[in-house]
């Protein structure tokens, strides 16, 4: 048996199609075709089906001249910006957004591509290799966009946004061990960075962890998420590192240590950040055998809070993994 599409998915198959002129013609039908002040909230959404692919039919205007490539990438991402401001806190239709959304990431994802090929790596602009890989996973080409972050990640193999991505494509993948590795690093090195790429954050444990968490203030709530994930050993896995990098970390430690110190005002903000650092050098000195750099790691993480020790204690140096 035919099932009719309803209207929102007829307009949303036209604006994937990149016929908007059709999606216009297709809202007006939809508007026409309900009785009058019978059902407000389908007038109210037809009536938004009808401004969006206006919208998207105005600004077509603007890109038919204008060959696959950076110029063609920008002016899409401008769109995604304005429809964010235009439409998204008004009455909208989420399945017409999404498609919207997909459409423009398409356009993005094939002009950034294009430009970039054949490219030496190092004359790459990378905040635009990073939207290509963010526009890759929109439209869920999760293999492209993980080669892509690859790629970044041999020129900055410490960065957060690069390995939380690769972190959200692994997820995609199946790939439960590589998750957690490039998770792990990316909340290490900027946990705060979960506010501006919040959908991009793995489910399972990590979301269910997440969503517990609501009563933290906003601005505490990633650095804590990022400290209980290390406390309660969801990474499955001591911290394996170099002595210089034991250096590093130990010497960033110190640094906002001093700063906490010197300012009361800002205890609360920087606590979780420096029991984080803790858990972090107690795990890679234990692994090493450094008993005694341990011992001083594991005396300050009392100091900040014992019951946060112990729990880490449990799930990480006596039962690890479990």
């Amino acid at each position: 048996m035919f099932v009719m599409e309803s209207p929102e998915q007829e307009i949303s198959s036209a604006i994937l199609s990149g016929n908007f002129s059709r999606g216009v013609q297709l809202a007006e039908d939809w508007a026409k075709s309900l009785p009058l002040k019978t059902e407000p909230a389908k007038e109210l959404a037809a009536a938004e089906a009808f401004k969006i692919t206006r919208f998207l039919v105005h600004r077509q205007d603007r890109v038919q001249n204008i060959g696959q490539g950076r110029e063609r990438a920008k002016i899409f991402l401008e769109m995604i910006h304005e429809i964010e401001t235009r439409f998204t806190a008004r009455h909208s239709i989420p399945v017409i957004l999404a498609s919207v959304y997909k459409y423009c990431h398409s356009q993005i994802s094939t002009g950034l591509a294009r430009e970039f090929a054949g490219q030496k790596a190092y004359q790459l602009d990378q905040s635009e290799i990073l939207q290509l890989a963010i526009s890759l996973i929109e439209i869920s080409n999760f293999a492209s966009s993980l080669e892509t972050l690859s790629f970044l990640k041999k020129m900055n193999p410490n960065s957060a946004p690069v390995n939380y991505l690769m972190a959200y494509c692994y997820s995609q993948m199946g790939d439960s061990k590589a998750v957690r590795e490039s998770l792990r690093l990316a909340l290490f090195v900027q946990p705060e960075l979960i506010q501006k790429y919040a959908k991009f954050l793995p489910g399972g444990i990590f979301s269910e962890i997440y969503s517990r968490l609501e009563d933290y203030p906003v601005e505490l709530k990633d650095r804590y998420f990022a400290l209980f994930l290390e406390v309660n050993g969801i990474y499955l896995s001591p911290w394996r590192l170099k002595d210089n990098e034991i250096q590093r970390i130990t010497g960033e430690y110190q640094k906002l240590k001093k700063e906490y110190e010197q300012n009361a005002r800002l205890h609360e903000e920087l606590k979780p950040r420096l029991m984080h650092y803790l858990c972090v050098l107690v795990s890679a000195t234990h692994e090493i055998r450094n008993l005694d750099a341990m011992e001083d790691f594991r005396e300050q993480l009392i100091e900040f809070d014992r019951s946060i020790w112990e729990t880490f204690q449990q799930k990480n140096l006596v039962n690890p993994g479990r």
